[in-house]
């Protein structure tokens, strides 16, 4: 455990007794060395080095795990919930969620100096991960769309999760960022499936965004459907969740909400969210939906839309005024609830060149779902936070 506590004096003892009790391989700065990391703590990427961890007992920022660059992107978790997967600056890294120690680190390879390589397809940049519903395997898609549509095919690439060794190879696919997650044996698939969301490569516009059903042994495509009609200009799909029955799946469309069955090819219910990220609570019976605004032009309504698992309207949890930055709502991203159901937590935040409404800094709202009122808002101490995960 590294420690900067040259000035913290008598904490010093306090800090001893952190690293012999966790092992944890993060460095915490002066103000955060006497917070335990105990109870509910949440993971947060933000465009500081390092990843945040906010304690929940405590509502602040109790320490940084070092060291990750500054540009964070791309996370999946395994489906034991020990291991986090994710792209930092040009690296690919595995942290253990319980020691928060990197297990292993694969160097520059989403800057296109190293690719992965199979019968001459070649994945530039990491677009998406996700892991098989074992945990064996990882799956790693490019990221640039661009020279998918120039002709430069695209990809899949499939790592063994602990040696990194290729696997095998998903060809001519495009993942949408964050397209890519795992469906449990159930229905769909006896032994699981993963569900990637996006395209054959091809030239046609406007865009048709499908789901694709892959066969995580085989790594063939088992089955395929379009869900939201198609758009001009990007993507007919902002974000998809799998449902907790696995066989249904949760689709945000340019402008509505879809539940899709896998199994009948059927949209059986619809909403029209807000501009956002979706998130389910653990019994999979309440779905919350953030609110990014419209990039630069507005900063969004500060309002969190619920709906029941069916799609029906519960309403809204309203932080406009509560957590309001200078008179302007609070653009909201990722969220996630708590273990126990009865919070919210909600990455809060712009860039620091915002738009017309001005700079928001990174913070970490806490809601309560019951109040229905925001808790805390815990400031990261930097700009563009993302996603999070609660450990």
């Amino acid at each position: 455990m590294r420690v900067r506590a040259e000035k913290c004096g008598p904490a010093r003892r306090y800090i001893h007794r952190l690293a012999a009790l966790f092992s944890i391989g993060v460095g915490l700065s002066c103000q955060d060395s006497l917070a335990p990391l105990s109870g509910e703590t949440i993971i947060v990427s933000n465009q500081a080095p390092g990843l945040a961890l906010v304690s929940a007992e405590l509502a602040r920022v109790v320490g940084r795990i070092q060291p990750i660059d500054a540009y964070k992107s791309s996370f999946a978790r395994s489906p034991d919930s020990t291991t986090l997967y994710f792209v930092g600056g040009s690296d690919l890294i595995a942290l253990d969620t319980r020691s928060f120690d990197i297990r292993w680190r694969e160097r520059r390879i989403s800057d296109g100096v190293r690719r992965f390589l199979k019968d001459g397809i070649e994945i530039y940049g990491v677009g998406a991960t996700g892991v098989s519903p074992d945990g064996s395997r990882l799956f790693v898609s490019g990221a640039y769309l661009g020279l998918a549509e120039a002709g430069v095919p695209s990809g899949i690439a499939v790592l063994d999760a602990g040696n990194r060794a290729r696997a095998g190879f998903v060809d001519s696919l495009f993942v949408i960022d964050n397209g890519l997650f795992a469906l449990p044996p159930g229905p769909v698939a006896a032994g699981g499936a993963m569900v990637a969301v996006g395209r054959r490569l091809q030239r046609a516009k406007p865009f048709l965004d499908w789901l694709f059903v892959i066969d995580p042994l085989t790594l063939r495509i088992v089955d395929s459907a379009a869900v939201a009609p198609p758009v001009t200009g990007c993507c007919s799909i902002d974000f998809a969740i799998p449902a907790k029955d696995g066989r249904h799946v949760y689709v945000s469309g340019s402008s509505t909400l879809y539940k899709f069955d896998l199994l009948t090819h059927q949209i059986v219910a619809t909403a029209r969210p807000t501009n956002g990220f979706l998130t389910l609570s653990p019994d999979g019976q309440t779905l919350y939906v953030t609110d990014y605004g419209i990039q630069v032009e507005l900063p969004g309504s500060g309002r969190i839309s619920v709906y029941s698992g069916d799609l029906e309207p519960q309403g809204y949890i309203d932080i406009s005024e509560s957590a309001a930055v200078n008179g302007a709502p609070p653009t909201t991203w990722h969220a996630a609830v708590s273990r126990d159901g009865s919070r919210l937590y909600v990455t809060s935040g712009t860039s620091h060149i915002a738009g017309n409404f001005g700079e928001q800094p990174a913070r970490l709202l806490i809601v309560d779902v019951v109040k229905r009122q925001l808790i805390k808002a815990v400031p990261l101490g930097d700009w563009s936070p993302a996603d999070l995960f609660v450990r």
